[in-house]
């Protein structure tokens, strides 16, 4: 959600941003919308693979390291939604009760 926020605030434009946090089946999805300038995501990945800004990049390796994933939804002008779905695992106890 950070680097959604940031990139937000440093490229969108947008007047307005939504975020939602639920519980899904068995994993947590986050949201995050914007309804600002959007952008071309093939574009963008292309830069970030050649050594532009690596935001999304990041993104998608941040998410990885949780073993979750994002989807991003966006295009010129019509804002983006970026969507980043993880597990949810039960906690395993260590404490010995003996």
């Amino acid at each position: 959600m950070q680097e959604t926020l940031t990139n937000i605030l440093r490229h969108a434009g947008a007047r307005n941003v939504w975020i939602e946090l639920a519980v899904a089946g068995d994993g947590l999805k986050l949201t995050v919308r914007d309804d600002g300038n959007g952008f071309d995501l093939a574009e963008s990945h292309r830069r970030a693979i050649g050594g532009g800004s690596i935001g999304l990049l990041s993104m998608e390796e941040r998410a990885a390291l949780a073993d979750g994933r994002i989807e991003i939804s966006t295009a010129p002008g019509a804002g983006t939604t970026v969507r980043a779905m993880f597990p949810l695992q039960a906690a395993q106890s260590t404490v010995d009760t003996a």
